[in-house]
């Protein structure tokens, strides 16, 4: 499943808490939505700072350039899709596949406040195969949730895993 900006509304009862984010690189500045609850790290730090790991932020945002196509495999909420999406503007893209629900709905609220119609939202988990599968959910780690099972006793959501050499055969020109 994919969606694009222009298939996006902001839904003012979708989970979560908005606030603007702190990097003075990107203007305009970005808003985003993040957990309110039962995320101890990404969201957490970026209610708390406004910005997630700003170490790997400056080096994500000084790798990056207009017109790049930008792949983010396990988007969570959508921070650096959102940072691409600035960064290479409208001749660039960005797909962002996060397969949780959950995580999902603030990716695609994300992308919709900050009006990033270069971003496609793909519900589905990159594979090396094409089947259904199960996302483990960790219970403080929004951004912990694996396609195996390990030794946790984790609850777990039916997903579709995609192989990425299928999912863009037709979306990209070389």
């Amino acid at each position: 499943m994919s969606t694009s900006i222009e298939e996006l509304e902001v839904k003012p009862e979708s989970n979560g808490v908005e606030l603007p984010l702190n990097i003075p690189a990107i203007t305009p500045s970005l808003r985003m939505r993040v957990h309110d609850t039962g995320d101890a790290y990404i969201s957490r730090d970026i209610r708390d700072k406004g910005v997630w790991e700003p170490a790997e932020t400056q080096f994500f945002l000084d790798s990056l350039q207009p017109g790049l196509v930008f792949v983010d495999v396990g988007a969570n909420i959508g921070y650096f899709s959102l940072l691409a999406s600035r960064i290479l503007g409208e001749s660039g893209q960005v797909f962002a596949f996060e397969p949780d629900p959950v995580n999902f709905e603030l990716l695609q609220t994300n992308c919709a406040i900050n009006r990033c119609s270069n971003v496609t939202c793909c519900q589905l988990a990159l594979s090396n195969e094409n089947t259904a599968g199960e996302l483990y959910l960790s219970e403080f780690n929004k951004g912990d949730h694996t396609i195996y099972k390990s030794s946790e006793q984790r609850e777990s959501v039916g997903i579709e895993l995609v192989r990425g050499s299928d999912f863009f055969s037709n979306k990209l020109e070389v």
